[in-house]
């Protein structure tokens, strides 16, 4: 078994297996549209000051891609049944409004 200290972590890798996975998932069942691409440079709404001071996170959600969020229910696409996906660049957008 693999210690944990032997394994490095790599931004560019847990991105591409986030985006993999949630590109998998749009063949599943998810509508394509439901996947929102970051930007280039990344989320501008996810900061250092929006999430308060975690820099590696930072780096990490700002490249994310997130599954959109709908205001009406019956669109949102679940995990699990009744289990949304957090959609931090949404979030931190309300956070940097102060909401």
């Amino acid at each position: 078994m693999v210690e944990l200290s032997d394994i490095n972590y790599s931004r560019e890798n847990c991105i591409t297996a986030v985006r993999d996975f949630y590109h998998l998932l749009t063949q599943l069942y998810m509508k394509e549209w439901d996947l929102i691409e970051p930007p280039e440079g990344g989320w501008p709404s996810i900061t250092a000051e929006t999430m308060k001071g975690l820099d590696k996170l930072v780096a990490l959600l700002r490249n994310l891609p997130y599954i959109r969020h709908h205001s009406d229910p019956r669109y949102q696409a679940e995990g699990v049944p009744g289990m949304e996906f957090a959609d931090w660049q949404a979030e931190c957008s309300y956070f940097a409004l102060g909401k």
